[in-house]
């Protein structure tokens, strides 16, 4: 794919991480209850299932990323379906 469309897809990727409001690691289960009582817009986006259990249909699944990786191609992939 040339740079440019990868500089696009960027610039569409920080419009969406601009409206992150609270993030959450590893260590939690996480509670998208305590952020709002409105799930319809929040989505939790993690490598293992642990994390989105309490609200399983927010949950989008991804594979581990390293820094090592050239490209992180599953963001590209995922941020179709997300709007805001």
């Amino acid at each position: 794919m040339p740079l440019g469309n990868h500089h696009k897809e960027l610039e569409i990727w920080d419009g969406i991480v601009e409206k992150i409001e609270k993030r959450e690691y590893r260590e939690h289960v996480k509670d998208l209850l305590c952020i709002s009582k409105d799930l319809s817009r929040m989505v939790i986006v993690d490598n293992n299932p642990f994390s989105f259990l309490l609200q399983p249909l927010n949950g989008i699944p991804c594979i581990p990323f390293s820094a090592g990786q050239p490209h992180d191609i599953q963001k590209s992939n995922q941020q179709g379906g997300l709007k805001y």
